[in-house]
Order: structure tokens, then C-alpha cells, then sequence
């Protein structure tokens, strides 16, 4: 098994793409029909202790795995209910993708192609909503 070589580029990389995820991560008001159900689903589940069956408004939620709901609640504990905390491992995840891509694509192709790849994909306003 080969080790895996993070270089300080790649942290750095990490933590601003981390922190463009976070600035204003709370301003926009949950509004999209989905999301609003994912946040509500994943709020019932602290409030109720029920962590294997997610509900919303009392009626089985199978639209979403279960670990999307258990980072939500995860989330919900630490930083307590809000939009910041729902979209919060979202954004962890966005960054860490952007990182995993920077590390696949300088090992595979050159170090010029992993910061290409991490520049457009960061960039790309699909990915950041």
C-alpha cells in the first residue's frame, strides 16, 4: 500500500476551499422544498432520538441515505439547529472533493492539471450552490 503524500499545497488548498464554502453559509434561508425536508428530517431525528428510521412530519423519509441525516444531526449538536448547521458537512464534504480531485489528478496527470482541476472545479457555480 502506497502512502498518501499531503503536501502543505494541498492542505492549503483544503482550507480555502473550506473557508469559500463557509463565508455566508447561513444567509440564504432554507428554501428549496428538498432541503427544507432534509433539514426537518434530520431535526426530528435529534428531538425524537430515533437515529435508524427518518421521518418527516411523521411519515417514513427514504429519499436520502441515513448518514446525510446523521451528519445533519451531528452537526445539529455541535452548532444547534439552524441553516448553518444543516448545509454545514455539505460544505466540508464540497472542500474535501475539491481536494481529493487536486490529489488525483497531480498524481495521475502533473501538478499543473491537479490545480487546473481544483481551480475550475471551486469555480464552478453549479458546485457551490
Amino acid at each position: 500500500m502506497e502512502k498518501v503524500n499531503i503536501s502543505v499545497k494541498a492542505i492549503l488548498l483544503f482550507l480555502v476551499s473550506l473557508s469559500i464554502f463557509l463565508i455566508n453559509l447561513d444567509k440564504p434561508m432554507i428554501y428549496i422544498l428538498d432541503e427544507a425536508k432534509n433539514a426537518e428530517c434530520a431535526r426530528e431525528m435529534l428531538v425524537s432520538g430515533n437515529y435508524i428510521v427518518p421521518y418527516f412530519n411523521g411519515q417514513l423519509r427514504t429519499d436520502k441515505p441515513p448518514l446525510h441525516y446523521f451528519f445533519m444531526v451531528l452537526s445539529y449538536k455541535i452548532f444547534g439547529v439552524s441553516a448553518f448547521s444543516a448545509r454545514f458537512f455539505s460544505a466540508v464534504f464540497g472542500a474535501l472533493t475539491i481536494l481529493i480531485s487536486f490529489l488525483f489528478s497531480r498524481k495521475y496527470l502533473c501538478e499543473k492539471t491537479g490545480w487546473l482541476t481544483a481551480i475550475v472545479l471551486l469555480a464552478s457555480l453549479h458546485y457551490n450552490f
